[in-house]
């Protein structure tokens, strides 16, 4: 399970604007192909777009790192008991528990 998560995730931010590739991560294209149907002025199609970029390489990246970080950790280790679970996913994503 571990190792089909972590690809997933990594497959999520993976290609541009994540990485320097011409490739398009497949959440920005989805983004960029319904941006472009809209009826919209071309300085405000690249304000959105630019937007959407940014949140994707500060939110989305860093959120998603930590899940894989963790899903690593929990490869390696494989907790038992429900309640460290929980505890490591708190310290992890800094929520007070």
């Amino acid at each position: 399970m571990y190792p089909q998560a972590i690809k997933v995730s990594q497959n999520i931010i993976a290609g541009y604007p994540f990485e320097d590739v011409k490739k398009r991560n497949v959440i920005f294209d989805d983004f960029s192909k319904k941006l472009d149907k809209l009826d919209l002025s071309g300085p405000v199609k690249t304000r959105y777009s630019s937007e959407a970029e940014a949140i994707l390489v500060t939110i989305v990246n860093s959120s998603y790192r930590k899940l894989i970080d963790f899903l690593s950790y929990k490869k390696q280790k494989q907790l038992k008991f429900w309640g460290m679970e929980i505890h490591q996913w708190s310290r992890i994503l800094s929520i007070p528990t």
